[in-house]
């Protein structure tokens, strides 16, 4: 396995377990093997779904009707911060276009009150996970979304799991496997990934994202993280990240009427 996972880039000034972030891609080759060769297929609950990343516009009509938790807990691995967050009476974790979304409308100063603290304390140094897998295969850049397990999902492998959950692939133009991979860069060769990604086209992101923005992949199949190196950055990794919990608000029952 090449050494020099992370390109140019010798350590984070947003996230300081780098090195727990190297050892962890090593490690998790070995944990790949483990589950290739499981044999129990866990099917996805589909009543815990909530978002519709393809469709939803992420303003803040959009955010007033979701319950987020305004500060992220202690590090843990997905499973764990799942069962953190079912237990609390939260659904999930937010995707990473809800992250980027609130953050983007707190850059623009629309948020006020319990949402721009919340966005505040996504600007904070600190990696958390989305509800995401994503990987590079056959130059296809894939997106799993709306997972509520990701050892079930990477042990059934992307063709079982995507029979059960939407998957979007794009091309793996402006994209270096194993390598940090600047926004500007992609958006010169893949401008639909990074809309996609981000929300919004690269012209309409606030200058700060267009030159802080990056992306982190490999051909294995990984849960999504938002952070490491600075808060607009999306890489996949299996190892402890911040939890951070979302949910319909109950009072409200025109929450659906936003998906459609």
């Amino acid at each position: 396995m090449n050494q020099n996972i992370l390109g140019d880039k010798k350590k984070s000034s947003f996230d300081d377990n780098l090195a727990d972030y190297v050892n962890a891609i090593f490690d998790r080759e070995a944990e790949l093997e483990k589950l290739k060769k499981a044999k129990e297929i866990i099917v996805p609950k589909p009543e815990i779904v909530v978002s519709n990343v393809s469709r939803v516009v992420y303003d803040l009509a959009y955010f007033n009707k979701l319950d987020i938790e305004v500060k992220a807990k202690e590090k843990l691995t997905f499973e764990e911060s799942q069962r953190r967050l079912e237990k609390a009476g939260y659904e999930r974790h937010l995707s990473f276009q809800e992250q980027i979304g609130l953050i983007l409308l707190r850059l623009e100063g629309k948020l006020s009150g319990k949402l721009e603290e919340t966005a505040e304390n996504m600007l904070k140094p600190k990696s958390e996970w989305c509800n995401q897998l994503y990987n590079s295969r056959d130059e296809n850049f894939i997106v799993v979304e709306e997972i509520i397990n990701s050892t079930a999902m990477i042990n059934q492998g992307l063709d079982v799991v995507s029979k059960y959950h939407r998957v979007k692939k794009f091309t793996t133009r402006g994209i270096i496997l194993g390598n940090y991979n600047n926004l500007k860069n992609i958006h010169e060769q893949n401008s639909s990934l990074v809309e996609y990604l981000f929300t919004k086209p690269f012209a309409q992101l606030p200058v700060q994202i267009q030159k802080e923005g990056g992306l982190w992949t490999t051909h294995v199949l990984w849960p999504v993280a938002r952070g490491f190196f600075n808060p607009f950055y999306i890489y996949g990794i299996e190892y402890r990240m911040a939890s951070r919990g979302v949910r319909k608000k109950k009072e409200d029952k025109r929450f659906d009427e936003i998906l459609k």
